[in-house]
């Protein structure tokens, strides 16, 4: 575990390769603050964590009433997890959520989500780039007929698929688009043949952040 100096140095590298200019353990308005961001007339006030244990409530409350005095985003940076609690507060003041996978590039990317079907065999549909991502329409939204369109083109594109191992896979297939609120969704047919990946693809949250996306697998054939 890093000690707190170097975490808050580990955010403000990851904010300015985003693009803000960073001040750590800034004093403004007669408040400490960990990583002060500013770019293009926003400002981020950001509390930084680095804990073994979950984080409470108390920094979502601090970093989000020195927001409101200084002026700005509140932004919270943690290395562990959050308890229920501090997640839902964090939700109601409208904090920016830094985990440790963000702030250290573990994310998944829109461009190696790209790299990753240009690999291999996509099933929905054959693209070249991902650029229609940024518009909530075509064939990656995950609306009706979705996993029946994904079901089908595994038939013709993997080996030896019957229909009722089809039928499995978009049973399957809808069950994921259940339980996600992601509007869209990329498809990866395996090159084995054997196995579908599915980026889910949720809509874009602060400049701050990369758009999250989530992998599932599913076996067939």
């Amino acid at each position: 575990m890093s000690t707190g100096v170097d975490w808050e140095r580990e955010v403000a590298d990851y904010l300015r390769s985003q693009g803000y200019k960073t001040r750590t353990r800034y004093v403004v308005g007669g408040h400490e603050i960990d990583v002060y961001a500013t770019r293009a007339g926003e400002t981020l006030i950001v509390e930084c964590k680095d804990w073994n244990q979950a984080v409470s409530k108390d920094p979502i409350r601090t970093v989000h009433n020195n927001a409101e005095e200084i002026g700005g985003t509140p932004g919270l940076a943690y290395t562990s997890e959050l308890t229920a609690g501090a997640a839902q507060l964090a939700d109601k003041y409208s904090v920016v959520l830094f985990s440790a996978a963000v702030i250290r590039n573990e994310v998944l990317t829109l461009d190696e989500v790209e790299g990753i079907a240009r690999a291999h065999s996509i099933s929905l549909p054959s693209v070249g780039d991902l650029s229609d991502l940024d518009n909530p329409v075509g064939p990656f939204v995950t609306g009706p007929g979705f996993s029946e369109k994904v079901a089908e083109q595994a038939q013709r594109d993997a080996f030896e698929v019957t229909r009722r191992q089809a039928d499995a896979l978009e049973r399957d297939v809808e069950r994921l688009i259940d339980k996600t609120d992601a509007p869209q969704c990329v498809p990866v047919l395996r090159n084995d043949r054997g196995r579908i990946d599915l980026y889910f693809i949720r809509s874009k949250g602060p400049d701050a952040l990369p758009r999250p996306i989530e992998k599932k697998s599913l076996s067939f054939g």
